[in-house]
């Protein structure tokens, strides 16, 4: 693990420090005037992809211009994709025993839980999925890839990028 972290800061200490801070001032500025942008017709999903998008462009761009890929960061095939299966069925059993544990607890927490109104403004963001299965898995589809794309640019680039432009001051 450590000599991947100590090749990846090789390969992206090749560049100058004020190299990244001007991509990270790009891709910054991209990242929150893009969402300037809405576009009412397609809907909120479809703009947060466009948004998630754009900074990917910007992001694999400024990668492009210092010799990095998304390999070089990290994103590649698991070494053994059985044990990631099985760790992210661990996973998913346990978020699901957690939920029902606490529906389970949370009349005998000593505070109070406030009523959740969320679906009331969910209609207005995702359609009206009350019975609506085919729309529903349209949904879920399209937040899974904006959930990648969001840890894939922040965990991804603007992480390393920061870590890149601060790693070597006091």
């Amino acid at each position: 693990m450590i000599e991947h972290i100590k090749s990846k800061t090789e390969l992206l200490g090749k560049t100058n420090y004020k190299g990244f801070l001007v991509d990270l001032l790009i891709y910054i500025s991209v990242m929150f005037l893009i969402r300037e942008i809405y576009i009412p017709k397609i809907g909120f999903i479809a703009n947060g992809l466009f948004w998630s998008v754009t900074t990917l462009i910007v992001a694999s761009w400024r990668m492009k211009v210092r010799s990095v890929s998304w390999k070089d960061l990290g994103l590649k095939k698991p070494d053994n994709l059985r044990k990631t299966l099985g760790i992210s069925a661990i996973i998913f059993v346990s978020v699901m025993l957690s939920i029902i544990i606490f529906e389970l607890l949370k009349d005998n927490l000593p505070f109070s839980i406030v009523e959740d109104t969320s679906s009331k403004s969910a209609i207005s963001k995702f359609g009206d999925l009350k019975g609506n299965w085919p729309h529903f898995f349209v949904i879920i589809f399209l937040i899974w890839v904006e959930s990648m794309l969001e840890e894939l640019l922040d965990r991804g680039f603007l992480l390393n990028w920061i870590e890149q432009l601060f790693s070597k001051t006091s």
